[in-house]
Parts: structure tokens; C-alpha cells; sequence
């Protein structure tokens, strides 16, 4: 399935990044992946890419954190979906992103979960 799509990872955690890079290639191997350790990284990187869909962390180094890096792509990116990745599963950081249209994905991060993310993308 060769559709052009970008993903965007961003994770302070290398692990973290690699275990999702995994999941997505082992579904969609010919989307481009882009990677970032924070959002500063990630919006250097990101540039006049179009992104489809964006995983990020929710702590992370810098002073930008996944919910405000997930509101600075919203308003720069057409259409993208975005998961909040995350070990903070209180109920507040949910509904943050509950409030901005940001799906929330628990850690520890599974290769089910994120498919699953990423075939709600694609319904």
C-alpha cells in the first residue's frame, strides 16, 4: 500500500521511537517515517512536509509538550491525525486531548495498539 503518507514520531525515548517505527513498517513499509526526540526536533524536521499522521509523547525535553506540538500541527497541517502517546493516563491529560481531537494511546506502546490507531486513520 504505496499511498504517499508521512508519519511523524516523536518520542524523547529512543526505544520508545524505534518500537513504533517497528509497528508502523510492519503494516505500511512504504510510508515515509520521520522521527524527532522533541518538538523542537520534530518541527525542524517536519518542514513543508505534508504529515498524515503524528504519534507523540506527551513529556518531553525543551518546554514543548506533546498536546502543544499536537495543536502547533493541527494548525499547520491539513487533515492530520494525531495520538498522544503516553505513560500520563490521568483522566485530565485525556480530555485534553479529547479536547482538541487528539486520540490517546496508553504505554506501554504494542504493536496492536498502534495499528489499531493507524487503521482508525485510515476508515
Amino acid at each position: 500500500m504505496s499511498d504517499g503518507r508521512i508519519i511523524l514520531i516523536v518520542d524523547d525515548s529512543l526505544i520508545s521511537r524505534l518500537f513504533m517505527k517497528k509497528a508502523v513498517e510492519a503494516s505500511y513499509p512504504d510510508w515515509k517515517i520521520i522521527e524527532a526526540g522533541n518538538a523542537q526536533e520534530a518541527l525542524a524536521s517536519v518542514g513543508d512536509n505534508p504529515i498524515s499522521i503524528a504519534l507523540l509523547d506527551l513529556n518531553m525535553p525543551g518546554g514543548i509538550n506533546g498536546l502543544a506540538l499536537a495543536k502547533t500541527l493541527q494548525d499547520s497541517q491539513d487533515n492530520i491525525q494525531i495520538a498522544l502517546v503516553t505513560a500520563n493516563v490521568q483522566l485530565s491529560i485525556q480530555e485534553k486531548a479529547d479536547s482538541l481531537g487528539v486520540a490517546f494511546v496508553a504505554k506501554p506502546v504494542t504493536e496492536d495498539k498502534i495499528t489499531a490507531f493507524l487503521e482508525q486513520c485510515l476508515a
